[in-house]
């Protein structure tokens, strides 16, 4: 195949490993990637890559559920076999510093608009209690240098997954700047555009505009940043319209047509997520093979044997997670400070489990993708098993598809299966709603008198989200990859975290066929 010809067919794609080795079809006898032929192109010899700060997880089958034996706990977690697809994973929780970029990223190009960046900021307020002195927390956990590479806290699992819709934006949004098909953001220009916009209204005008005015011009422009600025992967592949200001360099078909990269170009890589539940219990555990090539099934944690201490001769003793030891003890006085933190400690402290991930017991617990239902484990598939599908599709006026606030495109529910076949018909009732509209006569009446529709009423809803993994402030108990608890999505706290993952795309390992 003539390398010019594939190199200018994909527009500035500079990776040779896109001609295709298979040049023709096997159906038609039609060349592939030939203007004469059609022009239909084919990427036949794609090498998938790995996500930057993740690694990659062998999917498999993994017995996991409750390994324990621990009578005054919930039995939320029944064993069970299991097989999931193949999945890549953050090395370390999301840190302070990966926070403080996601921020200043939208302070930037969402200047016109700050109570957008309000949303994304971490609740400081998660350090305070009433009878414990965490005012230094509050001030500088989040912002000092000091922090930058502990876990970031007090981010809802709300907030954890608008952070994974943006770093999947900007992923996406390097690989094409690195392949030379849209150019890098222009920032500069997003700084300016507001203020420009109000000095040429006001030169118009003859006079200075008032708040409200310039108030106006700069959600005006904010709407045209986010439709001509902001990258988003979806706008991206799915708009008509979408192109103005990424300086794309004009990519033609076999008919002079301008087109965009597409999937089929293996460029683009799919959505950043938080991993299910059973994606997180089965990278907890690391399982890879021994010496002898034996799995180490019934793990009580995600290291190797059921001690807490490190058993290696140069570390003996050392703790392998940061927990709680009993009450009152948050860290031992050692000089090697074993422990590592009375609170939360580096990301990357402690050794990782087989698999390179760090932290996967204790430091902060992490959310999960998952809805919460003490019995999801009788209930969900064998395969690649998860609680919380929600269909979603883009929203379309009569043009194009509608934009949302973050310049992404807006999505309608089209189905919801959070609570599907989950045995209980209140799953969706929410009784803290009950309690904000005691106001009303027919709700408080049914409260004074006990109703048993509102006393027996569960506090799990469709909102009620799965975090595992345990914490600085738990017991040990907590550090087994099979305990599970829940939170609203809404709601955070000081020892809950998050790490993201992603999809495999395609085989597991690569099968020769003749």
């Amino acid at each position: 195949m003539n390398i010019k010809f594939c190199l200018s067919l994909l527009g500035g794609l500079v990776f040779l490993s896109s001609c295709s080795k298979q040049a023709q079809s096997n159906t038609t006898g039609m060349n592939y990637n030939d203007p004469k032929h059609g022009g239909f192109q084919v990427i036949d010899n794609y090498q998938p890559k790995t996500p930057p700060g993740m690694v990659f997880i062998q999917g498999g089958k993994i017995t996991i559920g409750q390994n324990l034996e621990v009578l005054a706990n919930k039995n939320n977690n029944q064993k069970r076999t299991i097989t999931t697809s193949s999945f890549f994973m953050d090395e370390y929780e999301i840190t302070n510093i990966n926070w403080r970029e996601y921020v200043s990223w939208l302070s930037v190009v969402y200047h016109n608009t700050p109570e957008v960046v309000d949303v994304a900021r971490p609740d400081s307020t998660v350090w305070r209690g009433e009878l414990v002195f965490n005012e230094p927390y509050v001030r500088y956990y989040h912002s000092h240098a000091a922090y930058g590479h502990y876990p970031v806290v007090g981010v809802s699992w709300n907030q954890a997954n608008d952070y994974c819709a943006w770093r999947t934006d900007r992923i996406n949004e390097m690989e094409l700047v690195k392949a030379g098909v849209i150019k890098m953001t222009n920032f500069d220009a997003i700084r300016k555009c507001s203020a420009k916009a109000i000095i040429e209204a006001e030169l118009n005008a003859g006079n200075i505009l008032s708040g409200v005015q310039k108030d106006s011009i700069r959600l005006a422009m904010q709407d045209s940043i986010n439709r001509t600025y902001v990258f988003s992967m979806q706008k991206y592949l799915l708009m008509k319209s979408y192109n103005p200001e990424l300086g794309r360099r004009p990519q033609l078909n076999a008919y002079g047509d301008t087109i965009k990269t597409s999937l089929s170009h293996g460029l683009i890589f799919p959505e950043v997520r938080l991993p299910t539940e059973a994606e997180w219990e089965y990278a907890a555990y690391g399982m890879l093979p021994n010496e002898e090539g034996f799995y180490a099934e019934n793990k009580a944690y995600p290291w190797a044997g059921q001690q807490l201490r490190n058993p290696s001769k140069q570390i003996r003793g050392e703790m392998q997670a940061n927990y709680v030891r009993g009450r009152g003890d948050l860290i031992e006085h050692v000089e090697s400070l074993s422990d590592r933190g009375t609170i939360t400690a580096p990301v990357y402290a402690f050794m990782p489990n087989d698999y390179g991930l760090y932290n996967m017991a204790g430091n902060v617990n992490e959310w999960v993708d998952d809805v919460y239902r003490e019995t999801s484990s009788w209930e969900v598939e064998e395969y690649n098993p998860y609680r919380g599908n929600v269909v979603l599709a883009p929203s379309r006026d009569s043009m194009d598809y509608t934009i949302d606030e973050y310049g992404r495109l807006a999505y309608d529910i089209e189905s919801d299966y959070r609570d599907f076949n989950d045995g209980d018909q209140k799953s969706s009732f929410d009784r803290e709603d009950w309690k904000k509209r005691e106001t009303d006569t027919l709700m408080l009446t049914r409260y004074k008198k006990k109703d048993p529709l509102f006393m027996l009423s569960t506090d799990v809803n469709n909102n009620s989200r799965v975090y595992k993994g345990g914490s600085w402030r738990d017991r040990a108990y907590w550090l087994n990859p099979a305990t599970r608890r829940y939170l609203d999505a809404s709601k955070s706290a000081n020892d809950i975290g998050f790490r993201c993952a992603m999809t495999k795309i395609g085989e597991s390992k690569p099968i020769e066929r003749k």
